[in-house]
């Protein structure tokens, strides 16, 4: 995973909190946002896939592009 996850889901952690607290927004859509939040550092923290490498990769001879395809593109170095 990215390392800009890290801080992005700590920082919704906290914003979707502090919007629980204060009653700006309805308590169930905080609670999906602190759910969604934690299931994001989760990933980091236990290093799980991303959604984009769940993605099956594509047939052999197709064209069709795929972000899974593309993972192995990003190992490579210029």
């Amino acid at each position: 995973m990215l390392p800009v996850y890290a801080p992005s889901g700590e920082g919704g952690l906290l914003l979707a909190w502090a919007l629980l607290t204060s009653g700006l927004v309805p308590p169930n859509l905080s609670v999906l946002r602190i759910v969604g939040y934690a299931a994001l550092l989760l990933g980091v923290v236990c290093d799980l896939p991303g959604i984009a490498d769940l993605a099956p990769s594509p047939a052999p001879g197709s064209r069709s592009w795929s972000l899974a395809a593309s993972s192995s593109l990003r190992s490579r170095s210029c």
